[in-house]
């Protein structure tokens, strides 16, 4: 749709990219009723159309993409796909990709062999199409992505109505079906501990130990004791799944360089 025009679907929030000389157009519709917001898609390449939409789940969130390659675009989905191992996402629309994996009456051209070999390295995504062609020539263009963990409540299916040269696919995913999210372990507040007693704990013990011979076994024991005295002096947080908003960035590496600095 071109920006002058205007198109309003009631009971619907509407998130468009209009029509431009240098892009086709592309709309997310999301129910009024369901929390929803527009964030910024990651880079898929220079010309490749890419829009995403954020819908608020009780116990968690889907980000889904609404992907347009052109034939002659270069597509960059590592990134893409690799959103799936921090979130819950549904990836989808023509991603002018051919690998005989995806269409087995096709021959492979760079971008299906690129996503073929991604959905290899990266197993939080899965390609959950049925290898039903999805254009009216036999190509399968329209391609389904989502995470691993949301395959056992989905559903994929082409629609009996004919909407273009493309045939109209559905997802269903049923959410509701979903264990909610276990809770993190607790951690240790170092910041909240008494140093003090930690110490006495440790003292206590030690005048009272008598060194086993054994070098496993005075390693079990030195470190039972460290676990005890820590529990009887530094307090544990209650964790919840909330995550702080540049979680993305703060991995084991990120935080063992924090550590080390």
């Amino acid at each position: 749709m071109s920006k002058d025009k205007k198109f309003r679907l009631p009971g619907y929030q509407q998130y468009s990219v209009p029509k431009g000389p240098n892009s086709h157009g592309s709309m997310i519709l999301v129910r009024a009723t369901i929390p929803s917001s527009e964030v910024e898609p990651v880079h898929c390449g220079d010309g490749v159309e890419a829009q995403a939409v954020r819908i608020h789940l009780a116990n968690d969130s889907l980000v889904v993409y609404n992907i347009y390659k052109p034939p002659t675009k270069r597509l960059e989905v590592g990134e893409l796909l690799t959103q799936a191992t921090q979130e819950l996402v549904l990836i989808a629309r023509d991603f002018n990709a051919h690998h005989p994996t995806i269409n087995s009456t096709t021959r492979m051209n760079l971008h299906g062999r690129q996503l073929v070999e991604l959905l290899t390295d990266v197993p939080e995504i899965t390609l959950i199409n049925t290898w039903e062609p999805t254009h009216i020539l036999g190509g399968t263009l329209d391609l389904t992505f989502i995470s691993t963990e949301l395959v056992p409540v989905a559903q994929w299916e082409i629609d009996d109505e004919l909407t273009s040269d493309h045939f109209a696919t559905t997802t269903t995913l049923r959410m509701e079906l979903l264990p909610p999210p276990p809770r993190p372990p607790p951690r240790w507040n170092a910041q909240k501990a008494s140093w003090k007693l930690y110490q006495d704990e440790l003292q206590k013990w030690f005048s009272n130990y008598e060194p086993a011979e054994d070098i496993d076994q005075l390693n079990q024991d030195l470190t039972g004791a460290i676990q005890h005295a820590a529990e009887k002096a530094i307090p544990k947080t209650n964790p919840t799944n909330r995550h702080h908003k540049d979680y993305w960035f703060y991995n084991d590496e990120v935080r063992e360089q924090n550590q080390n600095i």
